[in-house]
């Protein structure tokens, strides 16, 4: 489980594809800093795809360099909201695709 700068674990499994996303920096980096200094698993090209054809369906354009895999306990009565809010690609007008598999959820949009 991921640690935050902070001190305290995140309460989800976390796989990061192309580049990583280091929880006591809050930036994305190729080699994992903060766990085993080995290199982010490559993004496979049939997710890079994948999100770039959501991304075309809401009419934008999405150049995916790096996949976030979370994976919540089915124990869990609840899920974690993740917020975009300091995300650079956000500013950008670049998309940030979720695609979820699994239980039913409900999702919350804010701007």
């Amino acid at each position: 489980m991921p640690v935050v700068r902070g001190g305290g674990k995140m309460h989800v499994r976390m796989l990061c594809l192309g580049r990583h996303w280091n929880g006591r920096t809050y930036e994305y980096e190729p080699t994992r800093t903060d766990f085993d200094n080995l290199p982010a698993p490559p993004l496979p090209g049939n997710l890079k795809a994948l999100a770039g054809e959501i991304a075309a369906s809401a009419g934008m354009t999405l150049d995916a360099d790096l996949c976030i895999l979370n994976y919540y306990e089915a124990t869990a009565a609840w899920a974690a909201s993740g917020q975009g809010r300091r995300e650079q690609s956000i500013a950008a007008g670049i998309p940030v695709v979720s695609i979820s598999i699994g239980d039913t959820a409900r999702f919350l949009f804010a701007v």
